[in-house]
Parts: structure tokens; sequence; C-alpha cells
């Protein structure tokens, strides 16, 4: 998550990706979850698994929805060292989320989770 000079987010295309400066655990770090990620239960506010707010404010934006319930409680990103290319297992992409969905849900639900529960940090 980037923030300009004024305190404000910067809109999420505008996210510096592959963050390598630090490790963390910081409030800004912006984690990325994959298929399957499992997440343990005190990691995130109780309304993570309320499926009508996810609808409403965070639809297809699963990454948004993890970083603003792990911030409502306080917990901080903490990056994995090195840098670990993406491997794909073939035929799977063709119906992925960024092809189907959340490339162009990204600013609309940021606003949104913003609007609802206020700046993360």
């Amino acid at each position: 998550m980037t923030i300009e000079k004024n305190g404000n987010i910067q809109t999420f295309a505008q996210w510096e990706k592959q963050w390598s400066q630090s490790n963390g655990p910081e409030a800004e770090m912006f984690a990325t979850s994959g298929a399957g990620t499992l997440f343990t239960k005190e990691l995130l506010h109780p309304e993570a698994l309320d499926e009508d707010l996810y609808a409403e404010l965070s639809f297809h934006t699963d990454d948004l929805w993890w970083y603003f319930q792990a911030r409502r409680i306080g917990v901080n990103v903490r990056r994995v060292p090195g840098v670990r290319p993406l491997n794909f297992i073939p035929d799977t992409q063709e119906q992925g989320l960024w092809r189907t969905g959340n490339q162009e849900r990204n600013e609309t639900n940021l606003i949104r989770l913003l609007d609802k529960f206020g700046k993360p940090f």
C-alpha cells in the first residue's frame, strides 16, 4: 500500500508491486494470498466471515478484504525475504480472479472499504 506525503492512500494501480525494501512487519505492507491460503481466526476480525458484508464491500477482491480484516485488529504483515517467481499450473489462469473481475474492482472496492472502516493504519 502506497501512502502520499499528505497521508492519503494512493489508488491501487499506483501501489508499488513486488515490494522488497522492507520485510516488515508493517501496517502498510499489503499481502496477497493464493488459492487455498489458510488464515488462523486470531489474525482476522470476526466480521471477516460475514459473506454478505464481503459481497457488499469487496466482492472478487479478497486480498483487500483480508488486509482490512487483519488491520482492524492490529495485525501487521511481514514479508518472506527473497524473490520467488509465480509458478502456475498449466491451463489454470484463464478463469482466475485477475481475468474475471478483480482488475476492475480493486479501485472501487478499496474506496468502499476505506469508507466503511477508515484508513487501516
